[in-house]
């Protein structure tokens, strides 16, 4: 059977739409990347990139409209365009009733249409929304571009996302999924439409010879799957961004008024920590950038400079955000200074000395309530006298002494001073001493505190003159036979365990800290001499496990206890005992079948510790107080080992004897 076509669109026409489909995709696509990620505070792809692509494409898709409509003035094949235009603005008593009737007829094709011309009043419609959110965004777009930081122009492009999201919906609905509609694509892509589908939808521009008879136009069937296919991947998206995360987010941006939808990038942290700053009106005006009048309403101490011509903003002209643009980030710096090649004769204070090697944040810092280091601040800095900046460590003297008698601006260490503690002192600095800073030696109270005091008083010169004895008169010679000028310990200390004390180390007590044998005793004096030699004088807590005392209760002892000696399963020559010699000690004693069973106990013993450590991620979020106690009886489980091997496996196993 012949199918008879007609034609509905010109070449120009369809070449026009391709070229248009492709930019308002590309526009859509970008704007609609960027209004995602400034709502849900993420960072698929680059915003810079992508607001670039859409600012380009932008520009191209207003040259393309205006070029075709220079062009339609003088040819006549480009005269189609207008017709087209027009049609949309021409609307009948009928058209009216078709729009009525859609939504009825969409679930009940009982429902009779009016008959439509060339194009029916949806499409028409559509035309109408096309066209002025084209002249929207264009013009509030150029208004974005060349009118900087105007709220208005923002929020209308912005408001406008809304009807082009369900326009091209509908669009692409209706052209490609839609079966009564989706004919009609084929008209777009060669100019020709079936001529049936023409008379059916479009009677009045191709009239039928017989009665017009309307099929429905809109299948309930596709509009179902396309909402339920739409669900399906709203949900897919929730599910994989994490719910919860995306529920905070959206009450968030309904609480702030969509505020993030407008937001180029957050503000830094100085602006944000601001009250007003929820308010994009503080510093914005709907059809002007902000101007400077803004800025300096809160920024006095600017005004103050400006107003006098001082220092480096005094003299300057011009607005503010021509040097200070904002929303480029919470810990962005929007001071757009050169710090390498700024002229700090500019400004009020002369950099000499060590001053220039300072890094300018060293300075120019300020902090909030909670004493943290908050922003640079380069304006309002005091600076008439050093102890603006820097601490009086010299209580005897006023805060406004001159510092500069015995330091220079060089630096403060004691290279750096004019006074010179090995020439115009009794007391020469040696070892770690000429490089301690003075004022662990030159210490001294005013009002209570501890703090330096300039003056060569009467300061002792023997060591526990400045340095407690920290062995509390149990050695009977000088500091001076252990220690030496340059330091207390490591390579420094010239006391040696083995050639100065009747206690050798063996290879097993070697690397300990000293610490852990020269305890405090009860008047919480740490004890060198005499120290008991034996093994459960120290490793008490090991000897409880043995005899079966636990801190919160009483268990069976293991059957080695008080029949064996340390040094019987313990080699005091070997730093580290490997497992197989532990083996070879339990077989010497009992039996070679005692080498596997030792085997066979640490493999025990590492299955019931993977099981607990299992138990207690299960428990993750739950019951934290019995995970505590899950984790306290592995500690202990750890720590006796198979110095009690049975009372190891029940903490493990659950049979604990503890509460």
């Amino acid at each position: 059977m012949k199918i008879f076509s007609v034609r509905r669109f010109t070449t120009v026409e369809i070449i026009y739409h391709a070229i248009q489909l492709v930019l308002y995709l590309i526009l859509f696509v970008s704007g609609g990347m960027i209004l995602l990620q400034r709502l849900f505070e993420v960072e698929i792809v680059d915003l810079v990139v992508t607001a670039k692509i859409h600012r380009v494409t932008g520009f191209v898709l207003i040259a393309f409209i205006v070029q075709i409509i220079v062009i339609s003035i003088f040819s006549k094949n480009f005269r189609p365009l207008w017709e087209t235009f027009l049609d949309a603005f021409k609307w009948l008593y009928s058209d009216s009733i078709w729009l009525i009737r859609i939504v009825s007829h969409t679930f009940d094709s009982k429902v009779k249409l009016p008959p439509s011309g060339r194009f029916n009043p949806g499409q028409k419609l559509h035309l109408l929304v096309i066209y002025l959110l084209l002249l929207v965004y264009a013009s509030t777009g150029l208004i974005m571009i060349f009118v900087p930081g105007a709220l208005g122009p923002w929020v209308v492009h912005t408001i406008c996302f809304a009807p082009s999201v369900l326009f091209l919906a509908i669009h692409l609905f209706l052209s490609i999924i839609n079966p009564p509609t989706r004919k009609a694509i084929k008209g777009i892509v060669t100019g020709y439409v079936p001529l049936d589908y023409a008379r059916e939808h479009h009677a009045l521009w191709q009239k039928s010879e017989g009665p017009v008879f309307h099929t429905s136009q809109i299948s309930l069937p596709s509009v179902m799957l396309a909402i339920l296919v739409l669900v399906a991947v709203l949900v897919s998206v929730t599910w994989y961004a994490g719910f919860d995360r995306v529920k905070l987010q959206i009450i968030k941006i309904a609480n702030n008024g969509v505020r993030e939808a407008l937001l180029p990038g957050m503000l830094i942290s100085a602006h944000a920590e601001e009250p007003d700053a929820k308010q994009c009106t503080s510093c914005h005006n709907y059809l002007n950038s902000p101007p400077s009048s803004k800025c300096l309403k809160c920024h006095q101490e600017i005004l103050d400079v400006t107003n006098n011509n001082q220092g480096y903003h005094g003299s300057l002209t011009g607005q503010c955000r021509a040097c200070h643009t904002e929303h480029k980030g919470l810990l962005a710096d929007i001071t757009s200074l050169d710090v390498k090649g700024f002229n700090h004769e500019s400004a009020r204070f002369s950099l000499e000395g060590k001053h220039r090697d300072l890094e300018c944040r060293s300075c120019h810092k300020q902090q909030n309530k909670n004493n943290k280091l908050t922003r640079t601040k380069f304006i309002g800095l005091p600076f008439e006298t050093c102890t603006e900046c820097h601490r009086n460590p010299h209580p005897d003297s006023k805060d406004n002494y001159d510092c500069l008698t015995c330091h220079t601006m060089a630096g403060w260490n004691r290279k750096q001073l004019i006074f010179d503690h090995n020439q115009d002192s009794k007391y020469k600095l040696k070892g770690e001493h000429s490089a301690i800073s003075c004022e662990k030696c030159h210490v001294t109270t005013y009002e209570g505190k501890v703090v330096s005091q300039v003056k060569l008083i009467n300061i002792g010169s023997k060591c526990i003159d400045c340095h407690d004895d920290i062995h509390n008169g149990q050695m009977n010679h000088t500091c001076e036979i252990c220690h030496n000028e340059h330091g207390w310990k490591g390579r420094n200390l010239l006391f040696d365990h083995n050639q100065h004390s009747s206690s050798k180390l063996d290879k097993l007590h070697a690397h300990v800290s000293c610490n852990l044998c020269h305890l405090p005793d009860k008047d919480k004096i740490i004890r060198y001499s005499p120290l008991p030699r034996q093994c459960d004088t120290c490793h008490t807590d090991i000897v409880n496990f043995m005899n079966g005392k636990l801190p919160d209760g009483n268990a069976d002892a293991d059957p080695h206890a008080k029949r064996v000696t340390c040094v019987d399963c313990h080699t005091t020559d070997i730093a580290k005992q490997l497992p197989h010699q532990y083996a070879e000690k339990c077989a010497d004693c009992h039996n070679l079948r005692y080498y596997d069973l030792y085997f066979d106990w640490l493999k025990s013993i590492a299955r019931d510790l993977k099981s607990s450590l299992q138990l207690i991620k299960s428990l993750e979020g739950n019951d934290n107080d019995q995970k505590e106690h899950i984790v306290a009886k592995i500690n202990i489980a750890e720590k006796i080992g198979f110095h009690n091997i049975q009372l190891s496996k029940r903490l493990l196993e659950g049979n604990s004897p503890l509460p």
